[in-house]
């Protein structure tokens, strides 16, 4: 093995290790790896998004962006007030990814970077950490989630690098392409059933749309970060991970899917998700 492909698997064995192993352990240790997703990820976007602005204002811009994820967290308790902020959350993705699909062009990647941030690299973790502070086992849904999302991811790769042919978006991301998706989304679907056989308080039919929506709001938020990219002209959100880039490239999918997966468990179960 050389020592390329050394460096690339060691970062991705840790990464997995440390996401199957917090949401296994709980809902503490899942809360505590998701904020540090999301630190990460505010970190990124907005370094990335202010390259050229002084480091002490980049710095302060962070710290705005922080202080209203922890007031949201610690303020608002209300559960159909999160909902209300989850389904915003879902309204502006979705116009986003109408924009990104009709016009190649993303919301975040210019505007208000601040706004942006929170939308993006606040927003879904925030929402996360909130159903893991109710106490029920969302952290299980969160392990499925990633799971779902790593099987779609590669199936796409491979399907797509066997077969595809039928760009989604040439510009934007070359390398995606139709007949990829289509694997991926259907290797995901398979991957929810056997999760369904060991995560059982949600029924298979539950995690079959789950995979649903990862698979179609995954590649919605790989073209999302990708097009926010190439406006800035850089090739990864950051270094944290030696041969995937930064937390961003990894998390892109699992930004866009999480809002939606909450707000269909809220209309299949409960407002609450206490599950």
């Amino acid at each position: 093995m050389n020592s390329d492909l050394r460096k690339r698997i060691l970062p991705a064995v840790i990464y997995v290790v440390a996401i199957v192993a917090a949401t296994l352990l709980g809902n503490l240790p899942s809360l505590i790896l998701i904020q540090i997703f999301s630190l990460v990820c505010i970190y990124e976007f907005i370094t990335n998004s202010y390259g050229s602005v002084d480091k002490a204002i980049r710095g302060r811009y962070i710290v705005v962006v922080i202080i209203v994820g922890a007031l949201l967290v610690n303020l608002v308790h209300n559960d159909r007030i999160w909902l209300a902020l989850t389904g915003i959350i879902g309204a502006i993705y979705t116009f986003n990814a109408v924009l990104i699909m009709t016009r190649g062009q993303s919301i975040f990647s210019g505007g208000n970077v601040i706004l942006s941030a929170i939308a993006l690299a606040l927003m879904p973790f925030t929402l996360a950490v909130n159903q893991l502070m109710q106490g029920g086992r969302f952290h299980q849904i969160l392990l499925g989630v990633f799971i779902i999302l790593w099987i779609n991811d590669a199936g796409a790769y491979f399907v797509g690098r066997a077969v595809g042919r039928n760009k989604i978006h040439p510009t934007i991301s070359p390398g995606k392409t139709w007949e990829g998706w289509i694997g991926g989304l259907l290797l995901g679907i398979v991957a929810a059933w056997i999760i369904s056989l060991n995560i059982v308080m949600i029924n298979s039919a539950s995690w079959i749309i789950i995979a649903a929506i990862c698979g179609v709001m995954g590649i919605l938020g790989d073209l999302t970060e990708s097009a926010w990219k190439r406006h800035h002209n850089i090739k990864d959100s950051g270094s944290i991970m030696p041969g995937h880039g930064g937390f961003l490239d990894r998390l892109d999918s699992f930004i866009y899917s999480i809002p939606f997966v909450i707000l269909y468990l809220a209309a299949a179960y409960n407002v609450s998700l206490n599950i």
